[in-house]
Order: C-alpha cells, then structure tokens, then sequence
C-alpha cells in the first residue's frame, strides 16, 4: 500500500490553498450517496428504469414520465451512526445520532383532454429536494506507545525554513509553543520537544518508549439537491426526461489532538531548554460551503409490458466552494509552563468540477405482485478538477495532477425487489456496492462500501406510507499524521487507524397523490 505523499513546501507556504485542495475533498466534493424516499432506499435505490418515485428523479429524470397522476411526498429520517477505531492493537469507540430531511417534493401531471395510447400519453413536472450525502460521523482513536508523532511532521515541514517563515498553521504553530525548536547555529534545522541534541549537535530521540496519542473527530454535513424535472410519457413505450440541479455542499469538521509524554524522562544533563513536555493539544476547526449546478438527461424504454430499459447522463456538477478554518496549539510541560498560540481564522474561495455520470437500469415488472430492478454507474474521478480564479495557479494544477494519478473510474452496482403481499402492501429489500475512487497502489482510504436495506409500504388510492432501513458498512484509513516515505528511515512509518463507521438509517415517506 502506498501513501499519498504530502505537498509539503505547499502546505508550510500556502496553507489556504493547501486545506482547501487535499485529494480527499476532490472524493467527498464528487461522492453521491442518495437516500430519498423510503421505498427508494428500502429498494437499495435500484430506481433508475421504474421511475414513479421522487427520488428517482435524481437517478433518471425521466422517471418523471412514469407518473399517472400528481403527487406530493416528503421524508424525515433518522440515522444513528457508530465508528469503531482500532490503532496500534488499541480498540475505541464513539457514536453520533442525527436526523437529516431526506427530500420533499411534488411532481405535476398533464394529460390531454381525450386520452390515447398513441403520441403524448402525457408530460409531467416536478419541483423538490433529495439529499445526495450526508457526513455525520464522530470518531474517537486511541494510541498507546506510539514510536512516532505529529511533531516529526511539524520538524519535517519546518526544515529548510528559518523561523519567520513557518507559517500561521501547524509548523509555525508548534514553533511558538515550544513544542520544536532550532538546533544551536542552525536556524533552519529543527528538532522537537520529545528529542534533543547532543554535544556534536545530533539530535537524539527519548521517546524509546512511545507516545501516548489521542485524536477526537467530529463530523457534520450533507450535500443536498434542489431540482426541476420535466418529462413526457410517448406511448406509454418511450419516456424521456431533463432536469436542472442546484446542489448545496456544507461540512464542518472539528478535531482535538493530544499528545502525551509516555517516558517520562527529565531534560539531558546540560541541556538548556524546557523541562519534559508533559502534553500538548492541537486543535483543528474547518467549515466548506458551497453551491453547484448541474443538468440531468434520461430515458426509459419500454419495449414490453414486463421490462424496463433506462439510461442517463449526468453533467459535472460545477461547484463554488468557500471555506473557513483554523487552527489552535496548546503546550504543557512537567514544570507548570504552558504556551499557547492560535492561528488566525484563513478563508479560501474556489471552483471544483466533479465527474460526469452515466447510468444504465434495467427493471422487470412481473404481472402485479414483484418488481426487480438493477442500476449500474460509471463516474470517471480523473476528469474531476480544481479552478482557480487566476488564469493558471501551480498549486492547483499540482492537485489536478495528483488526481489525475490517484483516482479512477468508479462501478457502483444497485439491486433492489418489491413483492406485493396485497395491492396495498409490499416488502421490500435491496442492496448497494459503492467502488472505491482511488486506484489500487494507492487506495490508502480503501473506501469503497456496502449497504442493505429493507422496508414495507401501504398504499391507498389517495395516499401512502413507506418505512424502510438501510445500514451502510464503510472502512477507512485514517492518518494522524504522514510524511514521505523517504523519511520513513528517519521517523519511522506512520500507522493509519483502521475506522470502521456503520451507519444505520430509518426512513418514514408520507404521499399524497391528487
């Protein structure tokens, strides 16, 4: 397994250009993970050839054509979430309950005054939200006699650099803290609080014994659509439909990081500087927004009364991101010293492109008691890219080549069943399989995932009811820190902890059909 070098001249110099364009922002900016309606999810969101359901309208807008009257419908939900952590052999937990609004909306149906079974049968239009993501997570990692730290990232980062070139952020941050510091004469080599220097001016680690570490993450957001559909039912044979999308991104993230003395040592005899550090927290605060727009064309063919053939193209979605961060460093040493030092709030404004779409369904309609549909998806992450205002930015074109190198074409696979016990009610089941974008050698977030689901419905002529549950089994790997591998030799590897979120989400649709 490889591990995604850091830019690290970017990151000491440009820190508002380098949070905003890490390769993981490229992956959760252009990941969709859609919800929607209840019978949707129950169905795994096999939905892209039977139409007729909201949520499908995101999938192929030409579902749209599949309505034979107007409707309106909308979703609470709630989802409970628990991520287990395991590092360095150390196993911790930690939970999050949250209750997003998975979609509301209506569609409008128009038939002709004398109806036929030839031409226009009818054309539809709908106007409505269905939340395309959502990044509720709190994470809790634990590491005991840890042989490395972030500090060797802040030393690494620092080198080559005097001390008025450090930056507002992490390196610049440490330095002020007493948490690193330069060797004698040398003002731009640096050691840190858990090493010192000897007569000859070599650094000698004292961390023979390892580091305690704790991180606490705290995640929220979503990435939500508002869209306008339009359609039209040919024959009862044809359906085609189009849509215009305006998508909305908003994440906040929230991290403490602590680290605490394991050793226990006091300072080298002669050496002049602080007592042993006793812990120190790094704070880290970020909060992205951003607004997008995209369009949506889509078919279904219907060429017997039993199959359904559906396709459709999705356009990049064409995003403005603002954000907004910031960083705080707090030391505390076995002596009763403290340092502090905060950076100051940095904002960042630019323009992402996610990947296009393309989406093949197929759905079979057996007499009036079962319903069994599929959906593939193709999305291509090397055409997603980063915009910069300027004409030509090398920071950016830096991460656009670091994504084109990284990423791939993702398969997502979709499968879904209803089977009606009486034509009121129906059980249902599906599932999901969500590829990975990153390419093998350097899949270090190994994030593709499953999910399964379940649900009934009722319906009457004038309204219904769907419940429905699905659990979403996601492992990443998570860095608390990393380097170049050319300094492994030096520092030694850094470790992931292995996450392992499972997410599980129940769903109530309520619709009315006028």
């Amino acid at each position: 397994m490889k591990r995604l070098p850091l830019i690290s001249l970017i990151i000491l110099l440009l820190p508002a250009v380098a949070n905003a364009q890490f390769i993981e922002d490229a992956v959760k900016f252009s990941e969709t993970f859609q919800t929607g309606t209840a019978r949707s999810m129950a169905m795994g969101n096999a939905f892209g050839a039977l139409g007729g359901d909201f949520s499908s309208l995101s999938i192929n807008p030409a579902g749209i054509a599949v309505y034979r009257s107007s409707e309106f419908t909308f979703t609470p939900s709630l989802i409970f979430n628990q991520t287990d952590a395991n590092y360095y052999s150390h196993n911790s937990s930690d939970e999050k309950y949250s209750f997003p609004f998975n979609q509301v909306g209506m569609v409008g149906t128009y038939k002709p005054i004398r109806e036929g079974d030839k031409g226009i049968i009818s054309t539809h239009f709908g106007l409505g939200y269905n939340r395309m993501n959502t990044y509720n997570k709190n994470a809790m990692i634990v590491g005991e006699h840890v042989p490395n730290s972030l500090l060797d990232e802040f030393v690494i980062n620092s080198n080559g650099h005097n001390t008025d070139h450090l930056g507002n952020f992490g390196p610049g941050l440490a330095y002020d803290t007493y948490l690193t510091g330069t060797l004698p004469g040398i003002d731009d080599h640096y050691f840190h609080a858990y090493e010192y220097i000897d007569n000859n001016n070599n650094i000698i680690s004292r961390a023979n014994q390892g580091i305690h570490q704790r991180k606490v993450l705290e995640n929220s957001g979503y990435k939500g659509e508002y869209s306008f559909t339009f359609g039209a039912n040919f024959s009862h044979i044809l359906m085609l439909g189009g849509s215009i999308n305006i998508q909305n991104i908003y994440f906040k993230e929230s991290s403490l990081y602590r680290e605490t003395n394991a050793y226990g040592l006091a300072p080298a005899e002669g050496i002049d500087s602080k007592e042993d550090i006793d812990y120190y927290d790094y704070y880290s605060h970020l909060k992205q927004t951003g607004t997008g727009v995209n369009f949506k064309l889509g078919l279904i063919f219907k060429p017997i009364s039993a199959l359904r053939i559906g396709a459709a193209y999705h356009t990049p979605t064409f995003y403005s991101i603002k954000e907004d961060f910031h960083n705080d460093m707090y030391s505390y040493f076995k002596d009763g010293f403290t340092a502090k030092s905060l950076s100051l709030a940095a904002e960042n404004e630019y323009k992402f492109q996610t990947p296009y779409k393309l989406i093949g369904s197929v759905g079979l309609v057996l007499g009036k008691s079962l319903i069994v549909s599929a959906d593939y998806e193709y999305s291509d992450y090397t055409s997603s890219k980063f915009k910069s205002r300027e004409m030509y930015d090398e920071n950016i074109a830096l991460e656009n080549q670091i994504i084109d190198e990284r990423l791939k074409a993702t398969h997502n696979i979709r499968g879904g069943v209803e089977f009606k016990l009486t034509p009121q009610f129906a059980l249902r089941g599906g599932f999901g399989y969500y590829d990975t974008p990153y390419k093998e050698e350097y899949e270090y977030e190994k994030s593709s995932f499953f999910t399964y689901s379940g649900g009934f419905g009722f319906r009457d002529k004038s309204y219904f009811i769907d419940v429905a549950y699905m659990m979403i089994d996601k492992e990443t790997n998570h860095f608390l820190y990393n380097w170049e591998p050319s300094e492994d030799i030096i520092y030694g590897e850094p470790k992931p902890a292995r996450l392992n979120s499972i997410d599980h989400q129940v769903a109530v649709t309520l619709g009315w059909k006028f």
